[in-house]
């Protein structure tokens, strides 16, 4: 067994903590820090272990002592979601887990795949700018097309469409565990109305769930896929348009580039910075043992960024070949919606650029928020021409 890491070391002064509002605003300075001086650190302001290499957050997300289910009853919340693959640990996940692939494994997105660029297309065509001949990338592009993948993917019809967009925006508060109590109320009757419509919808009927863990899978595809696939194109845009050369490359490329342009864009700025485990026995990480019982944060922001797998760790290498980020987390705990998520983002945004081939950024950067999930800008506010 290798040593116990290094606890509770002091913060470096006048960094801001990665969890503090300035933090969450640019964490890396303090990603840079914890991976090369204290990768397996304990927080004692947050009681957290903190992760931030990527061989030990990889190891950690692997390794059945780490407990999901455990971690998701870290959220700082009220509200107590329901058995779901997100709250449960193997063998009870990959019963609930099993059915998921049906509707979002490779096979059935690529039967999808005419449908999302149908969609992306008929979103172009209606692509209205405002004043300024400016549009919001994330209101006007990225939430009307994941309302519309989403849609697609389990079957509604399209009359649902327009309330199921509203009821997609409001049951993702659920991304957030620091949550408050007016959006986490909104977000309990968005997920009844939700549980209802989906209810209807013909996208699977797997003998092996109940109806209630239907509709779980079912809301969980939707609090896990709405929210990050439109901040995901907001902020795949954003990451191009401010390198014009980037942006070009990508608009005069092939399918395969835009695909390893998003994916660049999602290790870089993925809309999922953290995931929470509770270790149920000592466990042996490459960076050192954590202790039983212990609440731990894989920081996948960090894990992507990691200096010692990326070459070029904090700049876009839009053909970047591997490229083993972390953003969808690994292990059994994989991002049902990946596949989605992937296929939708490399079909829109190349065909963004090359309809709008004058796209460019406001001259001012409103710069990131201060949110914690999902990771976004203040604002995608940018000019068509």
């Amino acid at each position: 067994m290798t040593s116990q890491p290094t606890a509770a070391r002091p913060w470096p002064p006048g960094m801001a903590h990665p969890f503090a509002p300035d933090g969450r605003r640019n964490p890396f300075p303090a990603f840079r820090w914890l991976r090369a001086e204290s990768p397996v650190h304990y927080d004692p302001f947050m009681r957290f272990w903190l992760l931030s290499r990527h061989a030990d957050c990889a190891a950690a997300l692997r390794d059945p002592a780490f407990s999901a289910a455990l971690g998701q009853d870290q959220r700082q919340r009220d509200d107590q979601l329901p058995a779901s693959m997100l709250s449960t640990d193997p063998p009870e996940h990959d019963r609930l887990r099993g059915p998921g692939m049906a509707l979002l494994g490779p096979a059935a997105v690529r039967a999808l795949a005419g449908d999302l660029e149908e969609e992306a297309d008929r979103l172009l065509d209606g692509l209205e700018a405002g004043p300024g001949g400016e549009i919001d990338a994330h209101r006007d592009l990225g939430e009307p097309y994941a309302r519309a993948v989403l849609a697609r993917a389990l079957g509604l019809p399209r009359a649902e469409w327009e309330a199921f967009g509203q009821l997609a925006g409001a049951v993702s508060v659920n991304l957030d565990p620091l949550g408050g109590p007016a959006a986490i109320q909104a977000s309990r009757l968005a997920r009844t109305e939700l549980a209802r419509l989906l209810g209807a919808a013909p996208a699977v009927r797997p003998a092996e769930l109940t109806r209630a863990e239907l509709l779980e899978m079912l809301s969980l595809v939707v609090i896990g896929g709405y929210e990050p696939l439109a901040v995901l194109i907001g902020n795949t845009l954003f990451c191009l348009l401010s390198r014009p050369r980037l942006a070009e490359r990508v608009r005069l490329g092939d399918t395969a580039l835009a695909a390893t342009a998003v994916e660049e864009v999602t290790r870089l700025h993925g809309p999922i910075p953290f995931t929470a485990r509770v270790t149920t026995a000592a466990a042996e990480l490459p960076g050192g043992v954590i202790p039983p019982g212990a609440r731990v944060l894989a920081l996948l922001s960090s894990a992507n960024r990691d200096e010692l797998v990326f070459d070029r760790p904090d700049e876009p290498v839009i053909d970047r070949s591997p490229n083993p980020h972390l953003a969808y987390s690994s292990g059994p705990h994989f991002c049902l919606g990946a596949a989605l998520v992937r296929q939708a983002a490399a079909l829109l945004v190349p065909a963004f650029l090359r309809r709008f081939p004058g796209a460019r950024l406001p001259p001012e950067d409103a710069g990131w928020a201060a949110s914690l999930v999902p990771r976004r800008r203040v604002s995608y506010g940018l000019r068509l021409a």
